[in-house]
């Protein structure tokens, strides 16, 4: 069922500091948007259109689809001559049907588009372009760039989104997530005792911080203590953390979790919210665009933001699907301007829901991929965004599958970006990676001429063939 903006119950600022004393520190954590709220149409806007009908939100899709997808042809080379040999003009799109007519960019399309710097639409970034790359989940890393306004509007997207899965700014949040530097606004929740993050893996050093069961209590004490009332983890860490907290009955409750950055099956998200006894939302996104959808209010569904993403679930001929029918999950950025994101094919699989009511489509389910928890020997847990992460900068690599056979046995398949083989970039790899597992690991390496689909038709870079009871075993 989709939820409209009065069934949300969302908080705006108070209008002026709660007169309790006891409330002075949740004053203070909703300063900082006072201020957007007086002085920001943009943040205004996105709190509207939650109340908009389906006819208002698809004229701002369309006028805003129409708008770069101009900006780009007129601007960006890449984008001029891609819509030029598939026959296509802007003045094209007077529908949103007509966007299905534009060719897809997949990601080594846009990587290559980069790597010559033809999709940007301008000689050199602009003041404030922010880089971020991919973790390299679906083989290779991607560093994208971000003007400003792009930035603006994905904040205010992102920021919408927490309050809407109930992550208020008087609400006490931890972040258990990898060890990441803190924008201004965690800080100063930070410093008022409002937010909390926990770092659970060095990516330089995965074996010394995997979690084995002594560091698995050290980081559910720290939750212990602070007792957030929102939890944000990505998925493989919080499956690990709910099945510690319920083996060993620890009095963890918090009032919202949000799962993130992986794939959330219904079956753990079921198990999940009876452990913790709360909801738990399923943020759905990625470097390129977050969030895109969300599950809200308890809801299984995932809202699809389309007022901040034109999101599209298409076949093979990228023509839309209908409800009840997977396809792949295509995006566009309405607002980054200097690398332009039109038609992007984000690399997951989603299903769209056949309720129609409210203004914001539904996902029925992402079926995104699938990331596994390995056990290592010691009884240690390493999770698969490590692997993606240690080797996304190795510029000889072209796609990496990393397979866990068994405890002490992993399989690491390289797919090559040249034809040097085997140089000392990838020694290099190889005796950082035999030094962080430990000898009592064997680690097989070998090259591969390309790296196949797996069941489903989905790329995974890490897969463990051990069962989850090996898993719950560790803990």
């Amino acid at each position: 069922m989709n939820l409209g903006y009065a069934d949300l119950h969302i908080e705006r600022p108070p209008s002026r500091p709660p007169r309790r004393s006891s409330r002075f520190k949740e004053s203070l954590a909703w300063t900082p948007f006072w201020a957007l709220w007086l002085g920001s149409t943009t943040f205004r806007d996105a709190f509207d259109r939650l109340t908009w009908s389906r006819e208002q939100l698809e004229q701002f899709q369309l006028a805003h689809s129409q708008a770069i997808v101009r900006f780009a042809y007129e601007r960006s080379p890449f984008y001029r001559d891609f819509y030029a040999q598939a026959g296509i003009h802007p003045v094209d799109i007077r529908r949103l049907t007509d966007l299905e007519g534009l060719p897809i960019v997949t990601k080594p399309r846009l990587r290559a588009a980069i790597a010559d710097n033809t999709i940007f639409t301008r000689a050199t970034p602009p003041i404030g372009t922010l880089a971020r790359s991919t973790t390299g989940s679906s083989g290779t890393p991607l560093t994208l760039y971000y003007d400003l306004s792009a930035r603006r509007h994905r904040y205010v997207n992102e920021l919408r989104a927490l309050w809407m899965m109930g992550a208020l700014p008087h609400k006490r949040f931890a972040l258990v997530w990898r060890k990441k530097e803190l924008s201004r606004r965690q800080q100063l929740r930070a410093f008022l005792g409002l937010f909390k993050q926990v770092s659970v893996i060095d990516v330089m050093q995965p074996r010394r911080t995997a979690l084995g069961k002594d560091e698995m209590r050290f980081l559910i004490d720290d939750l212990l203590a602070f007792q957030p009332q929102v939890l944000r983890v990505d998925t493989s860490s919080l499956w690990v953390i709910a099945q510690f907290i319920k083996k060993h009955a620890l009095p963890l409750r918090p009032e919202q979790v949000i799962s993130s950055a992986e794939y959330l099956s219904p079956a753990w998200k079921e198990e999940m919210e009876a452990i913790f006894q709360c909801p738990v939302h399923n943020a759905y996104g990625g470097t390129e665009a977050a969030p895109i959808a969300a599950s809200l209010g308890g809801n299984n569904e995932l809202t699809v933001f389309q007022d901040c993403y034109h999101t599209e679930v298409v076949d093979g001929m990228g023509r839309r699907t209908p409800p009840g029918h997977t396809g792949r999950v295509i995006v566009t950025d309405y607002h980054s301007r200097y690398m332009p994101l039109i038609r992007y094919e984000m690399g997951d699989v989603a299903e769209w829901s056949a309720d129609e009511a409210g203004a914001l489509p539904s996902f029925a389910e992402v079926r995104g991929r699938v990331n596994d928890v390995f056990v290592l020997p010691g009884r240690k847990l390493m999770f698969s965004h490590t692997w993606h992460i240690y080797f996304r900068h190795v510029t000889s690599i072209a796609k990496f599958k990393v397979v866990q056979h068994a405890v002490d046995r992993i399989e690491i398949s390289l797919e090559l970006a040249g034809s040097d083989g085997w140089n000392a970039e990838l020694e290099s790899v190889k005796q950082r990676v035999h030094q962080a597992l430990g000898s009592d690991i064997t680690i097989e390496w070998q090259i591969a001429d390309s790296l196949d689909l797996d069941v489903g038709d989905k790329f995974r870079s890490v897969r463990s063939e051990l069962d989850s009871q090996t898993i719950l075993s560790a803990l």
